[in-house]
């Protein structure tokens, strides 16, 4: 097992040394897990980071179940991927992330209205000049402007009212 890991350790270094001799990326495509995690880069991973065997976390576990064949054999795996410095390594790299529905709505306004932080992965990638984040309506419903434009763009209604009731209840808690 040890000799195992030694050697996918050693591919995950190669395979960097290749991206990086390369000039890095040029084009990345990516979606925000339920968890804010872009690749397998969940909440805390370093911003610099490289190709790397990694442990999940719960949430990205769960999210890739199904791909997987079920929590029990998703949550005993270790996974590889292309670490946050890898992604953004190229500053002229083109990197497309998606995010669709209300659930991703916490971690798409995280990303785009927060401080680059290692809690939103997806942060570290919006800093770059060419990074374009492509959201549905649900997931844009915690965006500030989209939140003012709710409010504003049409006359008072009954919805309106209902979501501003809610919306300072958890202000408030």
């Amino acid at each position: 097992q040890q000799q195992s890991l030694f050697l996918i350790d050693n591919w995950c270094v190669n395979y960097e040394k290749r991206i990086r001799a390369l000039g890095g990326i040029g084009f990345f495509l990516g979606g925000i897990g339920p968890d804010g995690h872009i690749g397998f880069n969940i909440r805390g991973s370093d911003p610099h980071s490289s190709t790397r065997l990694t442990a999940t976390n719960f949430e990205t576990q769960a999210a890739a179940a199904g791909d997987l064949g079920g929590i029990e054999i998703s949550q005993n795996k270790l996974v590889i991927t292309l670490g946050l410095g890898s992604i953004s390594y190229n500053p002229n790299v083109t990197a497309i992330i998606f995010a669709a529905g209300e659930s991703k709505a916490p971690m798409v306004r995280d990303a785009l209205e927060k401080e680059p932080s290692n809690l939103y992965p997806a942060s570290v990638l919006s800093e770059l000049p060419n990074a374009r984040f492509y959201i549905t309506r649900g997931a844009a419903v915690m965006l500030k402007d989209s939140v003012d434009y709710f409010y504003k763009a049409s006359p008072w209604n009954q919805e309106k009212t209902d979501r501003a009731v809610i919306d300072l209840c958890k202000k408030i808690n």
